[in-house]
């Protein structure tokens, strides 16, 4: 076999490779790693939901308690400078 028929026959299953893969996103038959990926995004979704807004929703309410206990100290302080 020589350099060029081994190119060919490269370059041949590359084509077939891609005409495969124009099918099968045709059929929506993803390869494994597609579906792999798709089980992934389902995967941060759900993580997102589930996980990552309750979490959030707790930090901010922890910030603003303590953002609001903050100016309250501040303001007794600055009341209790100003009736001296």
């Amino acid at each position: 076999m020589n350099n060029f028929s081994k190119k060919s026959l490269d370059k041949s299953a590359f084509v077939w490779y891609i005409i495969l893969m124009k099918e099968n996103m045709k059929k929506n038959n993803l390869p494994i790693i597609g579906k792999i990926q798709d089980l992934n995004n389902e995967a941060n979704k759900l993580f997102c939901e589930e996980v990552m807004m309750p979490m959030v929703t707790f930090a901010v309410t922890i910030m603003f308690v303590a953002i609001i206990l903050d100016y309250g100290f501040q303001l007794i302080e600055a009341i209790d400078i100003l009736t001296l």
